[in-house]
Protein backbone atom coordinates (compact mmCIF):
# COMPACT_ATOMS: atom_id res chain seq x y z
CA UNK A 1 0.00 0.00 0.00
CA UNK A 2 1.63 3.40 -0.99
CA UNK A 3 2.13 6.02 1.74
CA UNK A 4 -0.10 9.34 0.93
CA UNK A 5 2.79 11.28 1.66
CA UNK A 6 6.63 11.47 1.59
CA UNK A 7 8.83 12.56 4.21
CA UNK A 8 11.70 14.57 3.49
CA UNK A 9 14.72 13.79 5.49
CA UNK A 10 15.74 17.47 7.16
CA UNK A 11 12.28 18.68 6.78
CA UNK A 12 10.99 17.47 9.99
CA UNK A 13 10.17 20.92 12.05
CA UNK A 14 10.17 21.65 15.60
CA UNK A 15 7.13 23.30 17.30
CA UNK A 16 7.82 27.00 17.74
CA UNK A 17 7.61 28.12 21.87
CA UNK A 18 4.12 29.28 22.86
CA UNK A 19 2.58 28.34 19.34
CA UNK A 20 -1.26 27.14 20.05
CA UNK A 21 -3.15 24.76 17.40
CA UNK A 22 -5.97 27.16 15.89
CA UNK A 23 -8.01 24.11 14.13
CA UNK A 24 -7.60 21.60 11.04
CA UNK A 25 -6.05 22.11 8.23
CA UNK A 26 -8.47 22.82 5.28
CA UNK A 27 -7.96 19.47 3.11
CA UNK A 28 -8.94 21.32 -0.10
CA UNK A 29 -6.78 24.15 0.35
CA UNK A 30 -4.01 24.49 -2.35
CA UNK A 31 -0.79 25.30 -1.71
CA UNK A 32 1.87 26.22 -3.72
CA UNK A 33 6.10 25.21 -3.72
CA UNK A 34 8.87 26.28 -5.67
CA UNK A 35 11.86 24.00 -6.20
CA UNK A 36 15.09 25.51 -7.32
CA UNK A 37 17.01 23.19 -8.74
CA UNK A 38 21.01 23.36 -9.18
CA UNK A 39 22.74 24.71 -11.85
CA UNK A 40 24.39 22.20 -14.77
CA UNK A 41 27.55 23.95 -13.76
CA UNK A 42 28.75 26.02 -11.01
CA UNK A 43 28.36 29.65 -11.72
CA UNK A 44 30.55 31.22 -8.92
CA UNK A 45 33.40 32.88 -10.15
CA UNK A 46 32.59 32.77 -13.78
CA UNK A 47 31.05 36.24 -15.81
CA UNK A 48 27.79 36.02 -17.00
CA UNK A 49 27.60 35.60 -20.26
CA UNK A 50 26.26 38.90 -22.52
CA UNK A 51 22.73 37.84 -23.93
CA UNK A 52 21.38 34.40 -24.06
CA UNK A 53 17.80 33.18 -25.93
CA UNK A 54 15.36 31.13 -23.58
CA UNK A 55 16.64 28.10 -25.27
CA UNK A 56 20.18 29.06 -25.33
CA UNK A 57 20.53 29.62 -21.91
CA UNK A 58 18.00 26.16 -20.94
CA UNK A 59 20.84 24.14 -22.61
CA UNK A 60 23.89 25.86 -21.25
CA UNK A 61 22.62 27.24 -17.20
CA UNK A 62 19.78 25.39 -16.57
CA UNK A 63 18.97 22.37 -14.74
CA UNK A 64 20.19 18.86 -15.78
CA UNK A 65 17.73 16.98 -17.48
CA UNK A 66 17.88 14.41 -15.28
CA UNK A 67 17.53 16.59 -12.33
CA UNK A 68 14.06 17.69 -14.06
CA UNK A 69 12.90 14.42 -14.52
CA UNK A 70 13.80 13.55 -10.95
CA UNK A 71 11.74 16.89 -9.62
CA UNK A 72 9.18 15.86 -12.11
CA UNK A 73 8.42 12.42 -10.64
CA UNK A 74 8.42 13.62 -7.21
CA UNK A 75 5.85 16.20 -7.34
Amino acid sequence: MDKPFVVLAGSERQVVPGARLVGPADPDEEIEVTIVLRARVPIDGRPAPARLTRAEFARTEGARPADIRRAEAFA
